[in-house]
């Protein structure tokens, strides 16, 4: 009786190994392991899944909460509005946070590499409920 060692990699987002030993009189496991396997979609849509077609997506906290905080910068002569959490096109939601908020280019900070965009001002609750408009 001849086996043979099937190494079989899972699509997990732990990519562990799995090993089994198969024997020769196991014809149907055989030729369903020389079948093809089946593709799978890698998109990250648990991450970033799609919000009604819109180009951009507020993720929120472990808590569940809606990623917007306001802090006072400079003694409290600077108030900062913060939007955490933020993938997509940062430019559109900059435009629709303008119309929405009826502030300035100057007034809004995009924030890229770190996900996040600061307003001048405190608007949390306009931002809140925007957001939830949105559905997010």
């Amino acid at each position: 009786m001849s086996c043979f060692l099937v190494i079989t990699s899972s699509m997990s987002p732990c990519n562990f190994m799995h090993y089994r030993l198969v024997s020769t009189t196991d014809s149907a496991l055989l030729t369903s392991i020389d079948s093809p396997t089946p593709s799978i979609d890698t998109t990250s849509s648990a991450q970033n899944p799609n919000q009604g077609g819109l180009p951009f997506f507020v993720g929120r906290t472990k808590s569940k909460q809606l990623p917007i905080y306001e802090s006072k910068k400079r003694g409290g002569n600077l108030l900062i509005t913060t939007v955490n959490h933020i993938s997509g096109d940062f430019q559109k939601l900059n435009k629709q946070l303008q119309q929405r908020l009826d502030v300035t280019s100057a007034a809004i900070t995009i924030k890229q590499e770190n996900n996040k965009i600061l307003i001048k001002g405190h608007h949390k609750s306009a931002i809140k409920e925007f957001l939830e408009e949105k559905k997010f």
